[in-house]
């Protein structure tokens, strides 16, 4: 989900109204008009990082490469990507010499999938998030001002719920979700009945399945969306959420870093906000892939100027789509998001199965969490969650759905758990590569 907004994102009215009146104008632009914009702020943080940033004005130089020789989109490819093993080799060279100007904040990864990285962040993109934000969960049903729901980790972990008077927002705490607690949370929702409410997927799916015997039709009636992110939402987590909730669910993606945003609209496609950042999807050579294959997010923000990251490789993945979307906006269609390099399967054959392949709970009723390890290139550990509607039986099923999207050459090791244990900011990962086979 990101950082979560609170009332210092509020000392800079004026410039998010400003951003917001941008984007209401650039929302529905012609695709011909948002590359235009694109490349004024992509020509604006390239002569401000030469000129500024010691890391990228050695990259120019040693490439003798000006700014100015970058003269459409494409040419970002002449420079070189921003690696995580770079950020944190080069953090300081990467930092702006006037970062102190522009107030600067440290921010860091959840270090889900490896050490936390540091990176500095500064007011502009935190103008910028929460426009983009306002945008996103206008699509969602949402408008600024109202209630929402959120599902979060506390800073206190003894706090099960505070309410944001900043955002007016209830917030409610992932690491205390259980079955007794979720009886609690639903009070407070029907007592507060919000527009909207955010989380990660894996959250609000248990929490649906904490409460479904608890509530009756149209009781959710004041809900306009359900806004999903920060995990990749499976279909059967989708499905579920909306049957429980009786809205639809809006998914999202936002990395950390703040140099990309994706977000689905009313028609349910996923757009790329073409104004927040220049995003590439790569593959391990760095290439541009094709529409409809999958590739790393390799993406350059536009607005924050303690530390600008340009072609930087997120290691999340996603699969551009060709087209447009029927709901008039012309920013480019994103397939799907597919977790991240290190929740990709790699093949005895060597191929790279993403984790999307491995939705297994979608056919049928007997697991509620699953998730696939793979510690060596020859087997894979499946770590099941049984439930009340488990019949010995589906192993067979889930077998034979394994080895369509595996092969037969894996050994497949199955073992039932009473959880699937949480990251510390509290995702669940679905997919995890071990083997070291995907660096």
């Amino acid at each position: 989900m990101g950082k979560s907004f609170g009332i210092a994102n509020f000392f800079y009215p004026l410039q998010i109204f400003r951003m917001r009146k941008i984007l209401k104008n650039t929302e529905y632009m012609s695709l011909e008009d948002l590359h235009k914009f694109q490349f004024e702020k992509l020509k604006m943080i390239l002569n401000y990082s030469y000129q500024h940033v010691p890391y990228y004005k050695e990259c120019f130089d040693k490439l003798g490469l000006k700014p100015q020789d970058i003269k459409k989109l494409e040419d970002i490819s002449l420079l070189p990507v921003l690696t995580k093993d770079i950020l944190k080799e080069r953090f300081s060279d990467l930092r702006s010499d006037i970062y102190l100007q522009h107030r600067p904040f440290l921010n860091r990864t959840s270090g889900s999938t490896g050490t936390p990285l540091k990176f500095y962040q500064d007011k502009n993109i935190n103008i910028a998030k929460f426009a983009f934000f306002w945008r996103e969960w206008n699509w969602g049903g949402y408008k600024i001002g109202r209630k929402m729901v959120v599902f979060e980790g506390m800073a206190d972990e003894n706090l099960l719920f505070k309410y944001d008077i900043s955002l007016n927002a209830l917030r409610l705490s992932s690491y205390k979700l259980s079955a007794i607690n979720s009886k609690l949370y639903l009070e407070k929702i029907l007592n507060f009945k919000p527009l909207i409410i955010r989380s990660f997927p894996s959250v609000l799916y248990e929490f649906a399945r904490f409460i479904e015997d608890e509530i009756s039709p149209g009781q959710f009636s004041f809900l306009k969306g359900i806004i999903s992110g920060a995990e990749t939402l499976q279909d059967y987590q989708r499905n579920y959420i909306e049957k429980v909730f009786g809205c639809k669910v809006f998914d999202c993606y936002h990395s950390w870093e703040s140099v990309c945003m994706i977000s689905e609209c009313e028609k349910h496609h996923k757009h790329h906000h073409m104004e927040y950042g220049l995003l590439e999807l790569t593959d391990k050579n760095d290439n541009l892939v094709k529409d409809g294959e999958l590739g790393e997010i390799t993406a350059t923000g536009f607005y924050n100027l303690a530390m600008p990251l340009i072609r930087y490789k997120t290691r999340d993945l996603a699969v551009r789509k060709e087209g447009r979307c029927s709901c008039g906006r012309n920013h480019d269609l994103i397939e799907s998001i597919d977790g991240r390099v290190e929740d990709v399967i790699i093949s005895p054959e060597g191929y790279h199965i993403a984790g999307s392949s491995f939705n297994f709970i979608k056919f049928n009723q007997g697991f509620d969490y699953g998730q696939v390890v793979q510690n060596d290139k020859d087997s894979l550990d499946i770590m099941l969650v049984k439930n009340k509607f488990f019949k010995e039986s589906e192993l067979n099923i889930l077998e034979n759905y394994l080895r369509k999207q595996v092969g037969s050459k894996f050994l497949i090791n199955y073992h039932f758990v009473d959880k699937i244990e949480r990251t510390k900011n509290g995702k669940i990962r679905f997919v995890i590569n071990k083997s070291g086979l995907q660096k």
